[in-house]
C-alpha cells in the first residue's frame, strides 16, 4: 500500500478515536515539519479539533496565518471566487514567503517561536509584527512575477483552486494589517462573538481611525475580518454609520456590507458539505442559525440604505439556509434521532425506576438534573432539531419544519409505548424519550407524554398483579 493510501486509511480510523487518543495523534503530527504533515489526516481531524480546541504547538507558519484564520475554509468547503481562502493556499503562500525572505531572519524567528510558550500572546504578536508586514511585501513582489509569467504561476499554484492568484492577493492584504488584527482580537471575546462591550467597540473605533489615515482599503479588510468573528455583524455596520456622520465614508459601509454578506453566503453554501465531512448535524445547524442571525443583523443595520448587491446577497443567503434546513439538516437529524431512540438501542443511561415529572423534566428556567453521559448523543441531535425550529421562526419554512417536528414527536411517543423489556426498562426508555420531546417540542408536551406513559406502565403492572392474585 502506498503512503498516500496508508494516510487515507489512518484518517478513516480517527473518527472512532476517543478524545485523548485523538490529541495524542495530533501531538505526533505537530512534531512533523511543515511540508511533511499528511494533509488528508489533518483534514480528517479538523472537525473534531474545532470542538476540542486543543492548544497547538506554535510554528512560524501558524503565526503567519493567524490574521487570516477567520477566512480559511477546508478545501472541500471552499468556493472559488468567494471572499475567503482555501487552506490549500497556505502551502504556496508559505513557499513564496520563504523564497523571498532573508534565510537568517527565518532561522532567527523560527528559534524565537520554539522558545515561546503556547499561551504567550504578547510574544506571538511581537514575532508576528516582524513577520506580517514583510510577508505582505514579499508576497506582492511574488504576485508581480507570477502575473507576468503564466508558466511559473501554473507551477507555483499546481493543485490550487483556479482563483489562486486572487487568494494570494487576499493574503497580502490581511498580512499588511496583521498586527492591528491580532492586537484587536486580544481585546475581544473568542469567536463566535455574540455582543461587544462599549470598551471593545472603542478599541475597534481606534483601529479604524488609525487605518483610515493609511487608506480605506485597509479599513475594509480589517472590518471584514472583525465582522467574520461576529454572530451579528450588523453591530459593526451600525458603528461605522455612526462614525460616518459628517464623513464621506458611506461607500466604505456598503463595501464592508457587501464583503460580509458574500462571506456569510459562501459559508451558507458550504453547510451541506459541513454535515457530510464532519457528520455533526448539531454543529452544522448551530452554524446555520448563526448565519441567519448574521443576515438579519445586516438587514436591520442597513435597512433601506442597503444597495441592491447587499439586498440580493441577503436574500440569496437566507434561501440557502432555508434549503439546507428543509432538504438536509432536518431529515438527517430526524433519522439520527429515531435510530438513537429505537427500543433496541443499548446506549441509554439507567433512569430512576419510577421517575416523576420533577425528576425527569428540566425546570422551566433551564435548571435541572445533569444529563447522563450515555444520553448526550441523542440530546445533541435533538438540539439540532431545536436549532432548525428556531431558524424556521424567521423564514417561510416554518410550516414545513413544524409539521416534521410534530410527526417526529408522535413517532417518539409511539416508541416510548413499547412494551418490550421489564418495567424498569420501559420506564428508562420513557424517561429518555421524554427528555428528547422536551428539547424538540417543549416542557408541556414532554410532561404530558411522561404522565401518560407512567400511567400506562403502572397500570399494566397493576393488571399483571391482579391476574397473578386471581390465579
Amino acid at each position: 500500500m502506498s503512503a498516500p493510501d496508508q494516510w487515507h486509511e489512518i484518517a478513516a480510523l480517527t473518527g472512532n478515536l476517543p478524545d485523548g487518543k485523538l490529541l495524542q495523534v495530533l501531538s505526533l503530527i505537530d512534531l512533523l515539519g511543515e511540508g511533511e504533515r499528511p494533509q488528508v489526516l489533518v483534514a480528517a481531524l479538523r472537525p473534531r479539533l474545532a470542538t476540542l480546541k486543543p492548544v497547538r504547538r506554535l510554528t512560524l507558519q501558524r503565526i503567519l496565518m493567524m490574521p487570516a484564520e477567520d477566512l480559511l475554509d477546508p478545501p472541500e468547503q471552499y468556493h472559488a471566487g468567494s471572499a475567503r481562502l482555501s487552506r490549500r493556499i497556505i502551502r504556496p503562500c508559505w513557499t513564496l514567503i520563504n523564497q523571498g525572505f532573508d534565510a537568517q531572519l527565518i532561522k532567527t524567528l523560527t528559534q524565537q517561536v520554539r522558545e515561546l510558550r503556547g499561551d504567550d500572546r504578547r510574544g506571538v504578536i511581537a514575532i508576528g509584527a516582524c513577520l506580517w508586514t514583510a510577508a505582505a511585501t514579499v508576497l506582492r513582489r511574488a504576485l508581480e512575477r507570477l502575473g507576468a509569467d503564466r508558466a511559473l504561476a501554473a507551477q507555483t499554484l499546481a493543485g490550487i483552486e483556479p482563483d489562486g492568484l486572487d487568494q494570494l492577493r487576499r493574503c497580502a492584504e490581511v498580512f499588511e494589517i496583521g498586527e492591528a488584527v491580532e492586537l484587536t482580537k486580544s481585546h475581544l471575546p473568542a469567536r463566535p462573538i455574540e455582543t461587544l462591550s462599549e470598551s471593545q467597540l472603542e478599541t475597534i473605533r481606534d483601529v479604524i481611525n488609525r487605518l483610515t489615515e493609511r487608506g480605506t482599503g485597509e479599513v475594509g479588510t480589517f472590518l471584514t475580518l472583525m465582522a467574520t468573528r461576529m454572530v451579528r455583524p450588523g453591530a459593526l455596520l451600525e458603528m461605522m454609520m455612526r462614525l460616518a456622520a459628517g464623513r464621506r465614508t458611506n461607500g466604505l459601509v456598503q463595501e464592508v456590507a457587501t464583503r460580509v454578506t458574500a462571506n456569510l453566503t459562501t459559508r451558507a453554501t458550504a453547510l451541506p458539505e459541513l454535515i457530510r465531512t464532519s457528520g455533526d448535524v448539531t454543529r452544522a445547524t448551530l452554524v446555520a442559525r448563526q448565519l441567519m442571525d448574521g443576515f438579519d443583523s445586516i438587514h436591520i443595520a442597513l435597512g433601506s440604505r442597503a444597495d441592491s448587491v447587499v439586498g440580493d446577497g441577503i436574500k440569496c443567503g437566507r434561501n440557502l439556509v432555508s434549503k439546507f434546513i428543509v432538504n438536509t439538516a432536518l431529515p438527517s437529524a430526524r433519522d439520527a434521532l429515531l435510530a438513537l431512540a429505537a427500543p433496541e438501542h443499548t446506549g441509554w443511561p439507567e433512569a430512576e425506576p419510577e421517575p416523576d415529572a420533577g425528576k425527569v423534566l428540566r425546570a422551566r428556567d433551564g435548571s435541572g438534573p445533569t444529563v447522563p453521559a450515555g444520553q448526550r448523543q441523542a440530546e445533541d441531535v435533538a438540539m439540532a432539531i431545536r436549532h432548525c425550529a428556531q431558524i424556521a421562526m424567521t423564514i417561510s419554512i416554518r410550516h414545513d419544519v413544524e409539521a416534521t417536528i410534530q410527526s417526529l414527536a408522535a413517532t417518539l411517543a409511539a416508541q416510548s409505548n413499547s412494551t418490550t423489556g421489564t418495567t424498569r426498562e420501559q420506564t428508562r426508555r420513557l424517561s429518555c424519550i421524554t427528555r428528547l420531546v422536551e428539547l424538540i417540542q417543549g416542557p408541556d408536551e414532554a410532561e404530558r407524554l411522561l404522565r401518560q406513559g407512567l400511567a400506562r406502565i403502572h397500570g399494566a403492572d397493576s393488571d399483571d398483579e391482579g391476574g397473578r392474585g386471581g390465579a
